[in-house]
């Protein structure tokens, strides 16, 4: 839970200071995508099987955001944003389909090189990988700790609200919050992967009587 609070707290501080002093809104959304790629952090720490997609991700957004925010006009600029559209609709894949569901077969550089082709529908194509995985992950993990279930459910919907309404109603980007909920969802997805179901009561059997 520390890391939602910490996460939480950042972020309020953060929106609270940049809305007090009426601060530029290119500088507060260019440093804010670029800081809140840390909550990727326990994610790496806790599971060495995705560390590699999550960092390499990570670094891809990273390299892309600093780019949109420095240089818009690069001939590098489209190119990337292409090359992060595929790769966090890769991760959202691997993670829900391969990792959570155990769906080896899963076309995981199929649906990756479609939404970085048709970046117009990558919302479509990431909501279809959520309405097929998500459902099985749930199933999967009916027996594991509920509260950790809970937190992973608020976080996925601040996750998708973010993404949505991100330049929508609000003067600061809420792309941001949607860093952090989405990476701290892998996280608390790990959680859940990694802790085992809990074993049913072994029924003692009736001791049989002895005749003497």
């Amino acid at each position: 839970m520390w890391d939602i609070v910490i996460s939480v707290t950042f972020l309020a501080i953060s929106y609270g200071i940049a809305y007090a002093v009426s601060g530029d809104a290119d500088a507060f959304n260019g440093w804010m995508n670029a800081i809140t790629h840390a909550a990727v952090l326990p994610a790496v720490r806790k599971e060495s099987r995705l560390r590699a997609q999550l960092v390499i991700t990570t670094a891809v957004s990273l390299v892309y955001h600093a780019l949109k925010a420095l240089d818009p006009e690069s001939s590098f600029y489209h190119p990337l944003e292409q090359l992060d559209v595929g790769m966090a609709v890769a991760l959202v894949a691997h993670v829900l389909l391969i990792y959570m569901d155990e769906l080896e077969w899963a076309p995981i550089t199929f649906i990756a090189v479609l939404a970085a082709c048709f970046p117009d529908f990558n919302v479509a194509i990431t909501g279809g990988i959520v309405l097929v995985g998500y459902p099985f992950t749930s199933v999967l993990s009916f027996h594991y700790d509920e509260h950790t279930k809970w937190i992973l459910f608020g976080l996925q919907v601040v996750s998708v609200a973010a993404f949505l309404l991100a330049d929508t109603f609000t003067t600061y980007s809420l792309h941001p919050i949607w860093h952090v909920a989405s990476m701290l969802s892998i996280s608390y997805m790990i959680d859940i992967r990694k802790t085992p179901a809990p074993r049913a009561p072994v029924k003692s059997l009736p001791m049989p009587l002895r005749v003497s």
